[in-house]
């Protein structure tokens, strides 16, 4: 008979389901067997899973020839979870599940949380210790009943007297086992923040000495540099004159009288002196209160040179200077 024709005779699989243990089981006491049946239909196959994977047998499970049935002896803990059974045929699959209970702790309780405080904090203790059913908490501090039922213990505005050993107990009313757990804490004042040290005398003396010598150099610096910058401007002006007068500066004009009264002005020595015009007659004065004047041939530069000699001639062709009697 052909595949197909052996389809039409099979039946879909319908009412698929696992049986298995009706008391409590216990960690290391119990153990369970988990057979799975379907109410219709031909079963050409089964696969148990845990929890979504594949089981597989181990030293405390036992697969049947068949796949239809799981032995687990003794039970424990790690045996909790989800168990699956497929059921499969040409023509339909059927899936069903199985939630295993197994009673097991407390186990490896802990407490979880910090080990110093400082004071005026909140402290949080928390307490674990894997067990089902969830296990009943007891607190004692330094050895003594806090009366704290749960798994949470907290301290509000904590001091130095709750400093200690703080333990944790945890017990389990049916399979009557407990654990515990212990946790040092310290609880503290904050550490105060260091002030800066005072300046002794000989401190304070030396950075007012070593203030005042900065300020001293900078004025002396500013000082230098000021008179440093007026020299060199005063000596570029002076050759800057130079070069650009062949002959002394002459201020004026003609006076009332008619002559020309212009003033000469040399470097280190000022002439006042009234000049006649170039090619006017010299004239001597030969009375009291009368002027002499002498015109002024030579080219006066502006040099730092000691005052003229009065000449000997009063009339001298090539040099004259004037000189005025009254």
């Amino acid at each position: 008979m052909t595949d197909a024709l052996w389809a039409l005779y099979l039946e879909i699989i319908s009412g698929a389901n696992i049986t298995g243990p009706t008391a409590a089981l216990i960690a290391g006491n119990s153990s369970a067997i988990l057979s799975c049946q379907a109410t219709a239909g031909t079963i050409t196959s089964r696969e148990w899973l845990k929890d979504g994977q594949p089981l597989s047998p181990s030293n405390t499970i036992t697969i049947s020839g068949d796949n239809s049935s799981v032995s687990i002896n003794p039970v424990e803990g790690s045996d909790n979870g989800q168990y699956q059974c497929k059921l499969t045929n040409p023509v339909s699959t059927d899936t069903v599940s199985y939630t295993l209970i197994v009673i097991y702790g407390p186990l490896d309780a802990v407490i979880l949380g910090g080990d110093t405080a400082a004071v005026g904090s909140t402290v949080v203790l928390y307490c674990s210790a894997p067990s089902v059913p969830p296990p009943a908490f007891a607190w004692e501090v330094n050895g003594t009943q806090t009366g704290v039922r749960t798994a949470v213990y907290v301290i509000e505005m904590s001091n130095n007297t709750d400093s200690g050993t703080y333990t944790c107990l945890a017990t389990n009313d049916i399979t009557g086992l407990s654990a515990s757990a212990r946790h040092e804490l310290t609880v503290k004042a904050e550490a105060p923040s260091c002030p800066t040290p005072a300046l002794t005398p000989a401190e304070a003396a030396g950075v007012t000495i070593g203030v005042t010598a900065g300020v001293a150099l900078l004025v002396l610096a500013v000082y230098f540099g000021i008179r440093h910058f007026r020299i060199k401007s005063n000596d570029s002006g002076q050759e800057t004159a130079g070069n650009n007068t062949e002959r002394a500066t002459v201020q004026g004009g003609e006076g009332s009288s008619g002559k020309p009264s212009p003033k000469v002005y040399r470097t280190g020595a000022r002439l006042s002196k009234d000049i006649q015009p170039e090619g006017s007659e010299h004239r001597n004065a030969d009375r009291p209160g009368q002027r002499s004047h002498i015109h002024v041939y030579e080219n006066i530069r502006r040099q730092n040179l000691p005052p003229p000699l009065p000449p000997r001639d009063m009339d001298i062709q090539d040099s004259a200077y004037d000189k005025q009697i009254k």
